[in-house]
């Protein structure tokens, strides 16, 4: 039997256009506002899984920093 899906939010960052922003420049592929965190919400088994997919949506060798995840509690 499978793990039921929980809600998780990642606080992910890119830290080649933080870099670059803080040099008045800009990244050639990302907007400015990933200098700054964002709150991503992902579906998954567990935290691990859900570390892994943001992983893969956000490469860590594209500049991108997942500084925290959280569980969401699910208030039924």
């Amino acid at each position: 039997m499978s793990k039921p899906v929980k809600s998780f939010e990642a606080s992910v960052y890119n830290k080649k256009v933080r870099d670059l922003v803080l040099m008045n420049e800009s990244h050639p592929q990302f907007d400015d506002g990933w200098a700054d965190q964002r709150f991503i919400p992902v579906e998954a088994r567990d935290e691990n899984q859900a570390k892994r997919m943001i992983s893969l949506q956000f490469p860590e060798k594209k500049g991108f920093v997942l500084t925290n995840i959280l569980e969401i509690p699910d208030f039924e």
